[in-house]
């Protein structure tokens, strides 16, 4: 993939706006719902193998399509990256170098990552494989809360994931809902596999920048919601920043709450930086005495206060979860209104 093909050798594409459908430089409308077709600045076969044929979604590091691998006659996942994250002269070579290293952390709850590359010099792009069922942000918007059993059951994916990387010194630093996808393959039937979403690419953000802390430029990587507040002194990247953004899922996850939550970004920020945040009980009414005690350490505002590591994490969480609960069939009541 060292030769890469520019944008003007090869016939650029365009997708519907409604439905993301894509198709070939000329076509006028949709035949699907007769919307005016959109062109895109992409060639609609990257690096004549991936074939763009359906935009899935967008996101804060860029657009994502199903694809087909024509050389190995499969359906893929690609990842455009937003070119205005790029800017250094020496993006591209950061990029590979980025996505090099993602692509060689493998783990069942990790997406795969099967190529990359980089079309004209400016615009990367990741093939991960495609999965298929919603994300934990989608879960959350349509159920609101889960009960602790599911919750530590999709935890207990993430934070395999977790340990697993930050054994490799990868941290992730934009952990959210929306980066926790719940994959549901033909396969394996109604069985839930947990995949975490976008390891690197926050790293790589940030790199493309020029920083070597997030807050030199003021510009921090990551969702305010879900950051470390050391983050906003602009600390040394540390796995306690990923602890601390598991803590704020899980939280949500069991109350259908952030805990840290605010009517603007900067009003968020100064709780967060404060510490403040509602007891578990006060959304939760049957919510086992213990789960306070494990958030507030969880959300500490001392790094060394939280679990020690994922692991740790999920065996606490596990621990404070099931506390005072005596049989299976415990069902967790919302407070009165």
């Amino acid at each position: 993939m060292d030769e890469l093909p520019t944008l003007d050798t090869i016939s650029s594409a365009a997708e519907c706006p409604r439905c993301g459908v894509c198709y070939d430089a000329g076509v006028r409308r949709c035949v699907h719902d007769g919307e005016a077709i959109t062109p895109l600045r992409l060639p609609r076969h990257l690096v004549n193998r991936y074939r763009l044929d359906r935009r899935l979604g967008r996101g804060g590091m860029g657009t994502v399509y199903q694809a087909t691998d024509t050389s190995l006659e499969r359906s893929v996942a690609v990842k455009i990256i937003r070119e205005d994250l790029l800017g250094a002269s020496d993006t591209a070579e950061r990029f590979r170098k980025e996505a090099r290293a993602t692509a060689a952390f493998a783990h069942p709850n990790v997406v795969t990552v099967y190529d990359f590359g980089v079309v004209d010099g400016t615009v990367p792009f990741l093939v991960l494989e495609l999965l298929r069922g919603a994300s934990l942000r989608d879960e959350l918007t349509r159920h609101t809360r889960f009960e602790p059993e599911r919750t530590q059951a999709i935890l207990k994916g993430v934070c395999a994931a977790l340990t697993a990387a930050h054994r490799r010194d990868l941290v992730h630093r934009d952990l959210k809902p929306g980066n926790i996808f719940l994959s549901r393959s033909e396969d394996a039937g109604d069985d839930e596999v947990v995949k975490v979403l976008d390891f690197g690419l926050a790293k790589f953000r940030a790199g493309a920048m020029g920083e070597e802390s997030e807050t030199q430029t003021g510009v921090l990587v990551g969702t305010l919601a879900y950051m470390a507040p050391e983050r906003f002194r602009g600390d040394t990247v540390h796995p306690s920043w990923d602890i601390w953004s598991l803590a704020v899922i899980a939280y949500e996850m069991l109350t259908g709450r952030r805990p840290f939550r605010a009517q603007t970004q900067s009003g968020v920020q100064r709780a967060l930086l404060a510490g403040r945040f509602d007891a578990v009980s006060q959304h939760v009414s049957s919510a086992p005495p213990g789960l306070q005690a494990f958030f507030e350490r969880s959300l500490s505002l001392e790094s060394t206060d939280r679990p020690a590591s994922a692991r740790e994490f999920f065996e606490q969480l596990e621990q404070a979860a099931s506390c005072g609960v005596t049989t299976s069939t415990t069902v967790w009541e919302p407070p009165p209104r």
